[in-house]
């Protein structure tokens, strides 16, 4: 897989040249526990998004079949909120290196300039910032007007952009751009998608920064266990809450008969 997204080169600690396996073992934890902490942030937005997303879809429930009205305001919108931020536009993957470097072209969009005449970068860690808010505002409408598509790759936008700005705002070495911009994109898409293992290996691709894997999972579990009481996919959810040898049975039933039914996986010595 072709690495899309390019990080500034920073100096990481590793746990090479220790002598004992614990030493080694102690030396990871320590270096990966900033991911505890990217995960507790991130749980945190998502959970505010989606809550807010669910909010939004009750309230619009009158206007369910008003297709084409949701569609036009949905559209409108999106376009002013593009107007003020291109980068906010499109899915993400690859407008996202615009948001790390603040410096690559928009491959999607022209111009490349809003109407604030610069990029986010121009405005520091509050222009990420507030970049990412309008990407998961526009992922909202976009899902409320009735549009087709996902949101794995805005998501995973977002969360750059959120990490980033955190990097950013903080004094120049404390934090590394690449651990917080990563762990919140883990952390915030897995929060949404229940992908606690997927969502790791698909940064690591495509960055090509294996040594960060550790940490986005660390990331992605405290994130899934954070918010397992919300969700916006439903199946999703269930299938986390289910757990990994959980696995439900459709059969064919004369109707008045219970229709699904749970039966767990044997395992161990024995087990078929």
């Amino acid at each position: 897989t072709p690495i899309v997204w390019h990080f500034p080169t920073e100096s990481l600690l590793t746990a090479d040249g220790l002598n004992t396996s614990f030493t080694r073992c102690m030396a990871v934890l320590s270096i990966n526990a900033p991911g505890l902490l990217y995960g507790c942030l991130g749980a945190i937005v998502a959970i505010i998004w989606m809550k807010g997303l669910n909010a939004a879809k009750r309230s619009m429930e009158p206007w369910a079949h008003w297709h084409l009205l949701k569609g036009a305001i949905g559209g409108l919108l999106i376009g002013l909120i593009g107007a003020v931020a291109p980068q906010v536009l499109f899915w993400g993957e690859l407008e996202a290196q615009t948001l790390l470097d603040g410096k690559s072209e928009l491959p999607h969009v022209y111009p490349q300039i809003g109407i604030t005449g610069q990029q986010a970068h121009a405005f520091g860690a509050a222009g990420l910032f507030a970049v990412s808010l309008l990407k998961l505002l526009a992922i909202n409408i976009t899902i409320l007007a009735g549009y087709r598509g996902g949101f794995i790759f805005p998501l995973m936008n977002a969360g750059i952009g959120i990490g980033s700005a955190i990097a950013m705002g903080l004094p120049l070495g404390t934090v590394s751009l690449s651990e917080a911009a990563l762990s919140f994109a883990a952390a915030i898409t897995t929060a949404v998608t229940r992908t606690v293992l997927a969502t790791p290996l698909v940064l690591t691709s495509l960055t090509g920064r294996v040594e960060l894997f550790p940490m986005m999972l660390i990331a992605s579990i405290v994130s899934l266990h954070l918010t397992s009481h919300v969700a916006v996919i439903t199946q999703a959810q269930q299938r986390s809450m289910e757990g990994e040898y959980s696995v439900t049975r459709r059969d064919t039933r004369m109707e008045g008969e219970s229709p699904t039914r749970s039966f767990k996986i044997p395992s161990g010595p024995g087990a078929p």
